[in-house]
């Protein structure tokens, strides 16, 4: 079961977090109703919906400043089930599957480096090994690479344009809070 109330409250308590970086000139809160804005434009799946809600929700644990001085968040797709289980219920037949996404939503940006040859077979080989080392029990076929690469997308989307102005960056979070209500 997902709680919603949990989800208003984090939110709530972190809508001043600094999220300020050379990947993002919104909010952490912003973000994350951009992304999940984002990913409804491309399904109306509960299960991704969630992902998408919850991929960076271990943000405000990992905050840090890199060595140029810069926000950053390293490890923060490095979420425990305790953080998760939080928002959603352990027992929830989605948790397995949503956990397997946040922890993978990072491979692609880190892979892109090598993107190139093979670049599909080397993500979906990287997320079979991160995902049995961390005993995350999710089988990576198809079906997962696809939703992973909606992750991706949305998350890349989800970020404020250059050329958005305060009117279009709020309108499209009042979209990312509408279609966060559905999921209550």
């Amino acid at each position: 079961m997902f709680n919603s109330s949990a989800l208003q409250l984090f939110f709530e308590n972190h809508k001043d977090l600094p999220h300020i970086s050379r990947y993002h000139c919104e909010g952490y809160v912003e973000h994350c109703l951009l992304v999940i804005d984002e990913m409804g434009k491309k399904t109306d799946d509960s299960t991704l919906l969630l992902a998408a809600c919850l991929h960076d929700i271990a943000k405000p644990r990992t905050q840090a400043l890199n060595k140029r001085g810069e926000p950053c968040f390293y490890g923060h797709e490095k979420l425990n089930n305790e953080e998760i289980s939080k928002f959603l219920s352990c027992d929830d037949p989605r948790f397995e599957y949503v956990k397997a996404l946040i922890w993978s939503h990072m491979l692609p940006y880190n892979l892109k480096v090598q993107e190139g040859k093979n670049f599909d077979a080397k993500l979906k080989k990287a997320c079979e090994k991160l995902l049995r080392n961390e005993g995350i029990d999710v089988d990576v076929d198809d079906e997962f690479m696809r939703d992973l690469s909606l992750l991706h997308e949305a998350d890349d989307a989800g970020s404020v344009r250059r050329d958005e102005d305060l009117f279009g960056i709020e309108k499209r979070c009042k979209k990312g809070l509408i279609r966060l209500s559905k999921l209550y």
